[in-house]
């Protein structure tokens, strides 16, 4: 049986905590396993960061919103985040390099390339002047 939730919420990082433990709760509500919902959640706050803070940070005083859709299936989990920024596809990004420790490793910039090993299906389109990202997980195994 498929069921949906959806969440639009402004283009600010203060309305993301809120609407992330919404779908949380609603995913558990669901009967999602927990690692599924783990897997989720990250692609939520990685993939709605994003998007606020590069994509639409120029818009948000004009109160772009951003768009949380979870879809839920027997066998999957899909997330698709949608905003009005500027064009940007996460599947181009290249992973980053590697480091040699941890003192010189820079903060940030893995949080794409550790949604690919949560999330391995990720896909990216332009609607029109929408960015459209979805992610989808498997239920019922443990990926990663």
């Amino acid at each position: 049986m498929r069921s949906v939730f959806q969440r639009s919420l402004r283009a600010e990082l203060s309305e993301l905590p809120a609407a992330a433990a919404a779908v949380r709760e609603w995913l558990a509500g669901q009967g999602v396993e927990a690692h599924v919902i783990h897997a989720i959640d990250f692609a939520v706050e990685e993939l709605a960061t994003n998007s606020i803070r590069h994509a639409l940070s120029a818009r948000a005083a004009r109160g772009e919103e951003l768009e949380l859709r979870v879809e839920t299936t027997r066998d999957s989990v899909e997330l698709s985040v949608v905003d009005g920024g500027a064009a940007f596809d996460p599947t181009r990004v290249a992973p980053p390099a590697p480091f040699v420790d941890l003192a010189s490793a820079p903060v940030g910039g893995r949080g794409l390339e550790m949604l690919r090993r949560l999330t391995p299906d990720v896909r990216y389109e332009r609607v029109g002047e929408r960015n459209v990202t979805r992610v989808r997980a498997q239920r019922g195994s443990t990926q990663g």
